[in-house]
């Protein structure tokens, strides 16, 4: 934000806004500094962005593989099955996969094999609409939105 004022030709933030950031400062409910923004509750707070988005979760992934064959045939079976919960703490994340495979190869003559190759997979994700604009712009924003207009947003209206 302080690059973008000082690419417009508009003084940036100065030096005290950003030492009041690293100290976690409370808001200046006068009126602060900037037109009320420092006045806007969590201003100068730091949030863990990793924190309020993802949650611990738990994955299950399971394989299973038979293989055997003798002098003139080889074959392979193999399932699994895979569950995530999702790590997004807000919003339906989950998947859940299962597999099933087949090799099948079969000699004839020295000269001519038949070999199958067979596969067949069933997945199933759901994620939260527009994950990526979510998470692009949540890091942009403050942690919680006020419940009432403040007194100085009239403020905030363009300067002519």
């Amino acid at each position: 934000m302080d690059e973008g004022l000082r690419n417009a030709g508009i003084n940036g933030f100065p030096q005290e806004v950003f030492d009041k950031i690293r100290a976690n400062a409370a808001p200046e409910l006068d009126g602060g500094w900037n037109y009320g923004i420092t006045s806007y509750p969590g201003f100068y707070g730091y949030t863990d962005w990793n924190k309020e988005i993802y949650k611990n979760s738990t994955q299950q992934l399971h394989n299973l593989s038979i293989s055997g064959g003798g002098e003139n045939n080889n074959y392979v079976v193999s399932m699994g099955y895979n569950k995530d919960e999702g790590s997004l703490r807000f919003g339906e994340n989950n998947s859940e996969r299962y597999n099933l495979r087949l090799n099948y190869d079969f000699r004839l003559t020295p000269k001519f094999n038949f070999e199958t190759r067979t596969s067949f997979e069933n997945k199933s994700t759901t994620t939260p609409t527009m994950l990526g604009n979510a998470l692009t712009n949540v890091t942009r924003q403050f942690p919680y939105q006020l419940d009432a207009q403040p007194k100085w947003a009239v403020l905030w209206l363009p300067r002519v």
